[in-house]
């Protein structure tokens, strides 16, 4: 029989709380004893469907701590042989019969038991939003680089952090880990006066809970103990490992910066990831003079590019990045996103409209009080330290991993997670252009990022990392970053309207005014304008491969090419989904009206719901008529001249409310008026967006 794998996130979780670093992490207890051992919905679903298919569960027993002997007991005398047990929580991951499942449901010791869902919440997810796996793999990429993919080959990546296990066949010491060295500083233990000294050639220097070796793993981790599943962002770099062990000071990590700067040529060191900060340094402008803005600096003039978290205490509001070092104008800080585009609670966040101007080695910089980039940190499964964690670590690890993969990946969260996913993005791009200075990797990095509806540049910097934009920018040079959000003026408030819809739009970026500051919410709104609304707040991202349109000038080309090119999508990880706008051979008609078919086709495709609406095409479109409290679907009468393949769109913009029907009385039936072809108002599409955006988000 074959084992059916579905993973299943539950509402308790555990994380590894990892102090100095800038990783979050939630403990959850589990309050204890249930009258009756309930079965999930997901689990009872796959019961009813098949009673003879063994079945992937997630046992959970009476009980704050691990299971206990009695109820391992219990499992092997039902016959239950295969399953890991935790550590801390009274849980058990097991394969198991209907029946087996049915005595453990009626036996006192069990709470519950939940079918083992598959979710998308790890690294393989997140190295396809960002593009990564499409650099790796583009035809045309590999032909310009010498025929090999462009996977960060040769590019050495410092990981500043706690150390890396170079045991494991991810990381392992000797062949992509080329150097790992122990930094750890104790002043009280000497004597005199010494030169630092670097003990290098450890075979593994995390031995404090593996942060680092986490973060080593998203850099470039080949994925070799998950057949390639949890492969890093740039696979081929050159990864040296810093090690601070469990203390961590500035001096631990000022060696680490040296170290980089004294070996770059031994090991074409071009990147230092650092994944730590300072909470005790919130709130605080750019100190040039800080010891660790002038490691940075010196970095910076040696062509190394620094990255660092933006933090983990966001939940505070405002101006909480974790560091006035990570304000230098010359280094990357990278908030954490989700694998859906939206901002962790936790990331960091600037100050709006802070900063300034500083002279360094008689040169001008203006630093910013925001991060730089948002990149995926939230739920990220990567490399686990073999010891001393042992086997088994939280509860996600259990719901989002295959069994096989359990012993050597560990999932985290925390800007922590995010700042390796831009090392990785950096080594890629030097892969392809090694001739690029910091400057011009922060640059394009910034320039091809994804607008993040609803934020603020001091909140997620230029918007959401899109690796594959950075490199096709390193080789062809197309000028990306006219759509960003942060190049635009918007107003919070329409000078001609104080709807409430079209003031939520502005505020969350969703929309904009003219020159004049009117939105005239009355007027038939306009292809182009739908566009630009999309690109700007619906999470499109750059694209500047289709860009033959005859009837577009060149100012607007690129909001046109964006939504016209295959895979814009920013929740499809594959890259693959089609355009969110339909167009006609090389004719775009910009100034053209958008009807509520047109509309429902580019927003239900903005939601990344494609194969829902294609599984609806050609389907009878209805609409929810309520009558004395109780729902009626009716058929939606004007719709026969709706194409058969947007049928399915219809459907669920109707589904969503985003188009009110008429009711009519005909020959005894109640019948639904759409009105399809009708043109949408501007005013009517602030409605949209605002119903868009509560769902998206």
């Amino acid at each position: 029989m074959k084992v059916k794998s579905i993973l299943f996130t539950f509402v308790l979780m555990l994380s590894v709380i990892i102090a100095p670093f800038s990783s979050n992490a939630t403990m959850v207890n589990m309050d204890s004893t249930s009258a009756v051992a309930v079965i999930g919905p997901h689990l009872q679903k796959a019961l009813d469907e098949d009673s003879n298919e063994v079945l992937e569960v997630i046992v959970t027993f009476n009980g704050s701590g691990a299971p206990s002997l009695a109820d391992v007991n219990l499992l092997s005398n039902l016959g239950i042989t295969n399953g890991i047990t935790l550590q801390s929580l009274p849980m058990a991951g097991v394969i198991a019969t209907p029946e087996q499942i049915n005595q453990l449901q009626n036996s006192d010791q069990v709470r519950s038991i939940y079918l083992n869902r598959e979710l998308q919440y790890d690294l393989e997810r997140s190295t396809k939003l960002i593009g990564a796996q499409k650099v790796h793999e583009d035809a045309d990429f590999q032909s310009r680089n010498g025929g090999l993919p462009v996977s960060g080959n040769g590019i050495g990546v410092i990981v500043n952090d706690s150390g890396i296990d170079g045991t494991h066949k991810d990381l392992e010491y000797g062949k992509n880990l080329v150097q790992n060295v122990y930094g750890g500083t104790n002043l009280n233990a000497l004597s005199s006066i010494l030169p630092v000294t670097y003990t290098e050639d450890v075979p593994t220097t995390d031995h404090t809970g593996g942060h680092g070796t986490h973060v080593a793993g998203i850099v470039g981790g080949t994925g070799a103990m998950s057949a390639g599943k949890y492969e890093g962002v740039a696979p081929g770099a050159d990864l040296i490992g810093y090690g601070s062990g469990a203390g961590l000071f500035i001096l631990d990590t000022l060696t680490g910066f040296d170290y980089a700067i004294t070996n770059q040529f031994k090991y074409n060191i071009r990147v230092v990831t650092n994944s730590w900060g300072s909470t005790g340094d919130i709130g605080t402008d750019f100190d040039p003079e800080h010891p660790t803005n002038l490691a940075t600096k010196k970095c910076y003039d040696r062509g190394i590019v620094v990255v660092f978290s933006a933090g983990n205490s966001g939940r505070d509001g405002e101006h909480t990045i974790t560091g006035n070092f990570k304000k230098a104008p010359w280094v990357i800080t990278v908030a954490n996103g989700d694998k859906y585009g939206k901002l962790s609670d936790s990331s960091s966040r600037g100050l709006e409209n802070n900063g300034g101007t500083v002279t360094v080695d008689g040169k001008e910089f203006t630093w910013v009080d925001a991060p730089s980039i948002t990149a995926p940190g939230t739920d990220i499964i990567s490399t686990r330290v073999i010891s001393p964690i042992g086997a088994l670590g939280t509860t996600k690890d259990i719901s989002n991993q295959d069994p096989g993969t359990m012993p050597f990946y560990t999932t985290l969260s925390g800007t922590s997670m995010a700042a390796p996913h831009i090392a990785g993005v950096v080594a890629l791009m030097l892969d392809a252009d090694p001739t690029l200075s910091p400057d011009e990797v922060k640059t394009i990095i910034q320039n091809t990022a994804t607008n993040m509806p609803g934020y603020e540049p001091w909140e997620v910097g230029a918007g959401y990392v899109n690796a594959y934009a950075a490199v096709d920018e390193v080789y062809n040079k197309k000028g990306y970053g006219k759509t960003l959000n942060t190049l635009q003026h918007f107003a919070n408030a329409a000078a001609d309207t104080d709807a409430e819809d079209v003031t939520f739009a502005l505020n969350e970026r969703l929309i904009n005014v003219d020159t004049n500051g009117n939105y005239y919410p009355n007027e038939k709104l306009t292809r182009i304008e739908l566009a630009k609304y999309l690109v700007m707040g619906a999470g499109i991202r750059q694209s500047l491969d289709n860009t033959s349109y005859t009837d577009v000038s060149a100012e607007e080309m690129p909001f046109v090419a964006a939504v016209t090119a295959r895979g814009g999508v920013f929740n499809d990880a594959s890259h693959l989904s089609d355009q969110v706008m339909l167009s006609n051979g090389n004719k775009f008609n910009p100034n053209g009206a958008v009807s509520k078919v047109d509309l429902s086709y580019a927003m239900i495709q903005s939601l990344n719901l494609q194969n829902e609406a294609h599984a609806l095409a050609g389907q009878t479109i209805t609409a929810v008529w309520t009558y004395q409290g109780v729902n009626f679907n009716v058929v939606v009468k004007d719709q026969t001249d709706i194409p058969s393949e947007l049928k399915g769109y219809v459907q669920l913009a109707i589904d969503r409310g985003y188009f009110p029907v008429e009711y009519v009385f005909e020959n005894g039936e109640i019948l639904a008026v759409l009105n399809p072809f009708e043109a949408v108002t501007k005013g009517e599409y602030a409605s949209i967006a605002k119903k868009f955006f509560n769902e998206y988000y």
